[in-house]
């Protein structure tokens, strides 16, 4: 029955997928049978190069290289991201400069069981389970969300002062580590009911050389309880990709009694340590302005 349905309902289950990913050009194959075991599908013709993602691990690109010995008309490139936006670059392979590591946290794979049917309605029901539990805890929490949007607009309006620079405001939770976000409903791990953050973004002019970013992010836990991110970095753009320098982070968990004053407080310091890290940001603006002309002088 379930492979009946499969089959009637491939088009809507298999061969579609969420318009965020319209510009992704992919080819899907669905093997409909009763089988547990895998099928193995050898695509070694098909494959003309290798982008790898912004965290790769750097530990793992000796066992890319060696896997790819047989081929070598394989081309790998490396995505960085710099500025809020993706760059394809060269892959220098084991000689790559490092970049900083992201800590991964894996959580225990779990696959649902029964047939294709029952696992569609417990992936719905799920997915209705973590949509109430969003709404509900984010009703709780609304204030201390503007709270946290309304501090970011006020430092935002403080560093729009320092001198050739552009402040901008933009709601991500880009202070939450990789490993800490809200997973997708029935995925099995910490639940985490809803996140909300903002950042405020420091560009040196002319844009895209120089960023500051200090980044402030919430989430609502189980029991009524709110943990909060809050984290200072400075990228820089360089020939070969971008350098990211993390120069303050901190997280702190709370009961929903103590969120008005805590987020306040953690406001507060992000606020310092921008202030701490504005020399260092404007050293760095000074020695590349100092470069530059330099090389104009001497051409």
């Amino acid at each position: 029955m379930s492979l009946a349905y499969a089959e009637a309902n491939r088009e809507q289950l298999f061969f579609r997928k969420h318009i965020d990913w319209n510009s992704e050009t992919e080819y899907r194959l669905v093997v409909l049978n009763q089988s547990v075991d895998y099928d193995y599908v050898d695509i070694r013709g098909a494959l003309t190069g290798i982008v790898l993602g912004h965290a790769f691990p750097p530990e793992k690109v000796a066992g890319l290289l060696a896997a790819l010995e047989p081929y070598p008309g394989i081309e790998v490139e490396r995505v960085r991201f710099f500025n809020r936006g993706f760059y394809v670059l060269p892959f220098e392979g084991a000689v790559e400069r490092a970049v900083q590591h992201v800590p991964q946290v894996e959580w225990p794979a779990a696959r649902r069981k029964g047939s294709l049917g029952e696992r569609l309605r417990a992936l719905r029901l799920a997915e209705a389970e973590a949509e109430a539990r969003a709404t509900a805890g984010t009703l709780v929490f609304e204030k201390h969300i503007r709270v946290l949007e309304e501090g970011i607009g006020e430092l935002a309006r403080e560093l729009s002062g320092w001198p050739g620079t552009e402040a901008e405001t933009y709601p991500q939770s880009t202070a939450i580590p990789p490993g800490e976000h809200k997973a997708g409903a029935g995925v099995p791990g910490e639940v985490v009911h809803n996140q909300r953050g903002f950042m405020c973004v420091v560009e040196n002019l002319p844009k895209y050389s120089h960023t500051l970013v200090a980044a402030a992010a919430l989430q609502i836990l189980d029991g009524q309880r709110l943990r909060l991110h809050s984290v200072v970095t400075t990228e820089r753009r360089l020939p070969d990709g971008n350098e990211i320098v993390e120069h303050w982070r901190a997280r702190q968990e709370c009961s929903e009694s103590e969120a008005e004053q805590t987020v306040t407080s953690m406001l507060t310091d992000l606020t310092s340590q921008v202030r701490a890290v504005r020399p260092v940001f404007d050293q760095v603006r000074s020695s590349a302005a100092e470069d530059s002309s330099s090389a104009r002088v001497d051409h």
